[in-house]
């Protein structure tokens, strides 16, 4: 969330667009790279569970942290992005480039 929450205030900061900022952003198939998985997913299989704390967790965690989130900001359209659409769509958008 603190990785979320980074890249929101230096999209900011930078006069990027926040809401483009976070449709290229995901949790990759290496849990973003952390070296071992975090307590609340240790698997793959519960990936599910995880963007669920998540959808609960954010936006409190983002108010406590007075981050303001984009307005219209949906946690629970972000972190389907967030956990599944955004990977997806970056791979099949570089697909489509090598077929054309």
């Amino acid at each position: 969330m603190a990785h979320i929450l980074h890249l929101i205030v230096v999209a900011s900061k930078n006069g990027y667009d926040v809401t483009t900022a976070l449709t290229q952003v995901c949790i990759g198939a290496d849990f973003d790279g952390l070296i071992n998985p975090i307590w609340c997913c240790a698997t793959a299989d519960e990936l599910l569970y995880m963007q669920q704390a998540f959808e609960q967790a954010f936006v409190p965690f983002a108010n406590e942290s007075n981050v303001p989130l984009p307005g219209g900001f949906d946690v629970k359209d972000f972190s389907q992005k967030l956990f599944f659409e955004n990977g997806r769509n970056f791979v099949l958008a570089r697909l489509d480039i090598l077929n054309a």
